[in-house]
């Protein structure tokens, strides 16, 4: 997960890194989530949410489509690897190289 300060900023850094821009989540709806998702976090039948459940919780914050669906298969590349964690003011930026940071790219 990544945070940044605008959807420009957003642009500006997937174009920089050249990967497809994703999904964007405001704070309120990634609360929310989160809420949502480990409501049962600490009760003995604790329990990731089934991937029927995972399209409901998404759902109901408006985030709807294949991106959200755990049982569809847009994304058939692997995802990228961070190789390394830069800090710049207080905010935290993960940094993806050229070439996904697999060895021997980029």
């Amino acid at each position: 997960m990544l945070l940044f300060r605008s959807e420009e900023t957003v642009n500006g850094w997937c174009e920089k890194q050249g990967v497809p821009r994703r999904p964007i989540l405001s704070l309120e709806q990634l609360w929310f989530l989160a809420v949502a998702w480990y409501a049962n976090r600490l009760t003995v039948d604790s329990r990731r949410p089934a991937p029927n459940e995972m399209v409901a919780i998404f759902s109901k914050l408006g985030l709807e489509g294949s991106f959200w669906d755990p049982r569809a298969d847009e994304w058939s590349s692997p995802p990228q690897r961070a190789s390394m964690i830069e800090t710049a003011g207080s905010w935290g930026i993960l940094r993806i190289p050229p070439g996904g940071g697999k060895p021997g790219k980029g």
